[in-house]
């Protein structure tokens, strides 16, 4: 693995241990089983966490698009393998291909405005599901590790702002919807 910029070592310290705690039961049936990829889909919503907490703001900034580079590098780490060699690629290229990705990563982020409302409780759904079966507690290990991911992304460039505090209350909401 290449070398973190500064902003991302802190961004993902936390990120490291959860994920190899969970990755260790995406092969588990109960996954395999409701999602094509639940290895990709873990990846993909951590991305999309990312994207929108450090967008909020407004575009990503130069320093957010490399820490998504090194975001993505972390997950292709965890064998999460679908990742596009571009990103992979990016480290040693970064002032050729930051105008590149800050857009596919707007575009991505515009053309799925409720990834959290769409993915996310799913994928927590199926992390219950197996908790159940198995006595563990791994649907609060991933709401937990969205919600300090989340948290650290938008606390990296100090302080966080309203926009962002909206992004963190909409991740929240769909973590932990009210009972009904």
């Amino acid at each position: 693995m290449t070398q973190f910029s500064p902003h991302s070592k802190d961004i993902l310290a936390g990120l490291i241990g959860d994920l190899l705690s969970l990755e260790a039961v995406l092969d588990s049936p109960i996954f395999t089983f409701n999602s094509r990829d639940p290895k990709r889909q873990l990846k993909l919503s951590i991305l999309a966490i990312a994207i929108d907490v450090l967008s909020a703001d407004g575009e990503l900034d130069d320093d957010e698009v490399v820490i998504l580079i090194d975001l993505a590098e972390v997950l292709a780490y965890f064998h999460f393998s679908d990742l596009t060699e571009e990103l992979l690629e990016a480290k040693g290229f970064k002032e050729a291909v930051l105008p590149d990705l800050r857009d596919s990563f707007m575009t991505l982020l515009r053309d799925n405005p409720n990834i959290y409302e769409l993915q996310i409780p799913g994928f927590v759904s199926l992390f219950e599901i197996y908790d159940s079966a198995n006595r563990t507690s791994l649907a609060e290990l991933l709401r937990s590790m969205y919600s300090r991911f989340a948290a650290v992304c938008a606390d990296y460039d100090r302080p966080i702002n309203e926009s962002e505090r909206a992004v963190l209350s909409a991740l929240e909401t769909a973590l932990y919807p009210k009972s009904k």
